[in-house]
């Protein structure tokens, strides 16, 4: 928050007017109206007086912070998501890098920015968004080495994630012995913190952060499922894989997720068996789902989360998944089938 910010909104949370606060320090109310717009600041020999005349300290009113406030962070990706909306993802990318190089030590804007920005690069295609992939997987990087413990472990997740999709084993492997007692932590952290603020009845931030953990571990679940399902089909167990495939269904039904999620377990075993008439049933119920909006706070489970975005996810997420579906090699065995390239004319944006 800027210096001209802070003055208005302490002012304001202490009741005062712009002539209470220039009577106080001697100076005129069109002066103080200048501080609170920017247009000029106040002298320094004020600024002791008008600290404590605020409720606050020097520090705090010169915004010597080194941090954001998650509200301000969260504020930030949401402009940000909106922003590669309208002006395109390049634009959206250079405000990212600059406000992250504002806040160099902000460990829960890098990854929040990174984790916008990489989910906004299905928007280009692999050539383009390779450019912007080093500079993102740094964001993640400086967020690992950070203070904010579960900040830390997020961002490490996702590292380990990239060294793994690289064959960086050895790399993963460290990453993983570093991290047990952060991963260990994250759940114990959640639950003593929302039992804290059930015990202050702070209800709804309690409801948030388990809502939260929910979403959280209802994804983790599917993930672990779908990959299992992979262990299954490689060793040829189609009782174990169709089993699998029905649960993460039946997850993702049960706690209220993207309806896209239901249908990506039978597309793989569909895909698997090279059953052409299942694959193009399982790709038109993806692509029909990814244009319909999922809104989260709609679920009485996750009631208190704010909306997600799901309208921009349904405004390009099946044109992408459409062209992706013409260059994936697990797709070639339909690429005679006229059916399949009906599917891709409806969705895709050429």
């Amino acid at each position: 928050m800027k210096i001209n910010e802070m003055i208005r909104t302490r002012r304001k949370e202490m009741n005062l007017t712009q002539e209470q606060v220039a009577s106080r320090l001697g100076v005129s109310a069109p002066a103080v109206h200048k501080w609170e717009t920017g247009n000029s600041y106040p002298d320094i020999t004020l600024l002791p007086a008008l600290a404590r005349l605020l409720g606050t300290d020097l520090n705090t009113l010169l915004s010597f912070q080194e941090d954001l406030s998650r509200q301000e962070v969260d504020q930030f990706c949401a402009d940000l998501c909106q922003m590669i909306e309208a002006k395109g993802f390049a634009a959206g990318f250079e405000a990212a890098m600059d406000r992250t190089a504002q806040y160099p030590n902000c460990d829960a804007l890098a990854y929040l920015a990174a984790a916008t920005l990489e989910g906004c690069l299905y928007l280009l295609s692999a050539e383009d968004a390779g450019p912007y992939q080093k500079r993102i997987e740094a964001l993640y990087e400086r967020a690992s080495h950070g203070d904010d413990a579960t900040i830390r472990g997020l961002a490490r997740s996702m590292i380990i994630s990239k060294s793994m999709a690289r064959g960086e084993y050895e790399r993963a492997q460290e990453l993983l012995d570093e991290d047990k007692e952060i991963s260990k932590s994250l759940f114990h952290h959640v639950f003593l913190q929302s039992n804290l603020y059930l015990q202050q009845d702070r209800l709804e931030e309690a409801s948030e952060l388990l809502e939260r953990e929910l979403l959280g571990s209802a994804g983790n679940i599917q993930s672990t499922l779908l990959m299992m399902l992979d262990i299954a089909l490689k060793e040829q167990d189609m009782h174990a894989a169709s089993y699998i495939a029905q649960v993460s269904e039946q997850t993702a039904h049960l706690y209220d997720l993207w309806s896209y999620n239901s249908y990506v377990a039978g597309f793989q075993l569909a895909v698997s068996a090279r059953d052409e008439s299942e694959t193009l049933r399982y790709l038109q119920k993806l692509l029909e789902a990814s244009q319909t909006s999922w809104d989260i706070s709609a679920s009485p489970l996750y009631r208190h989360l704010p909306e997600n975005g799901g309208a921009f996810l349904k405004d390009h997420f099946p044109a992408g998944l459409a062209n992706s579906m013409k260059t994936d090699e697990c797709l070639t065995f339909l690429h005679d089938n006229p059916k399949f390239w009906e599917l891709v004319k409806k969705y895709a944006n050429d």
